[in-house]
């Protein structure tokens, strides 16, 4: 993964924006708070990757694998298991397959 694609991702999950409403709102934001870090932890792991611009289909299995960690994110935030947001979905893929 580039160093441009894992920006994204951060930013993606930077930018999903919630108005607290209620308890579930707020345990979905507390999980929301820790993907960037598990995002990095991801990067970390695949840093050694050189290659300047993945395949569609690795960045694909990325965010699958991002999103597959929403259960660990709710874990380490203290919260139950919660569904992901649509918008936090959302905004994890919404970089797939523009240009550079």
């Amino acid at each position: 993964m580039s160093e441009d694609d894992g920006q994204k991702i951060i930013d993606a999950l930077e930018l999903a924006a919630f108005s607290v409403k209620d308890q579930r709102e707020l345990d979905a934001l507390k999980a929301v708070n820790e993907m960037p870090a598990i995002a990095a932890e991801m990067m970390a792991r695949i840093a050694a990757d050189k290659r300047s611009q993945p395949a569609p289909e690795e960045l694909m299995r990325r965010q699958a694998e991002l999103i597959a960690k929403w259960p660990e994110a709710c874990r380490r935030a203290g919260v139950g298991a919660i569904p992901m947001p649509d918008e936090f979905v959302r905004g994890i893929t919404s970089f797939v397959g523009r240009a550079n």
